[in-house]
């Protein structure tokens, strides 16, 4: 647990000092999104991945911390309601999706506030989240404290 706590602790700091690779003049709400990619390392799980910066808070999409955190303490799943346009995470369980997929930046994107729902185990949750190129990303801090990392 110590080692694990010690690698989230990590890979957040690289996260959060990842290499700019370009602006991208996308307005989300009237707020720019820089384009980031950054190399985030947990345990054994090792991903570039392309991030935004967000009124000067960083976003991330939910299956690249999903993955990431696959197979710890802290693992969860990621899953779509299309019924109820809801976006479900699910505690303790095994991330089922795919490796991210590492993306370059593009030169433009437009983003804007997503109107999808979130739930955690059932419980809908209010979080600041954005889409930017048809992916939706939720702010990093707000998920760290949603699953107490």
């Amino acid at each position: 647990m110590k080692r694990f706590k010690k690698s989230l602790l990590l890979a957040i700091t690289i996260f959060l000092l990842g290499s700019n690779v370009g602006i991208i003049n996308s307005y989300a709400s009237g707020l720019t999104a820089t384009s980031t990619v950054s190399k985030i390392s947990i345990d054994e799980n090792q991903a570039s991945l392309k991030t935004y910066n967000i009124g000067g808070y960083n976003y991330v999409k939910l299956r690249d911390i999903a993955w990431l955190l696959n197979g710890s303490t802290k693992q969860f799943d990621v899953a779509w309601d299309n019924n109820k346009k809801s976006i479900n995470l699910l505690s303790n369980a095994p991330y089922t999706d795919s490796k991210p997929v590492e993306e370059s930046a593009t030169l433009s994107a437009k983003g804007i506030i997503s109107s999808a729902s979130l739930y955690k185990d059932g419980q809908k949750i209010k979080m600041n989240s954005y889409v930017v190129e048809s992916r939706t990303y939720f702010k990093l801090n707000e998920l760290c404290q949603i699953l107490d990392i």
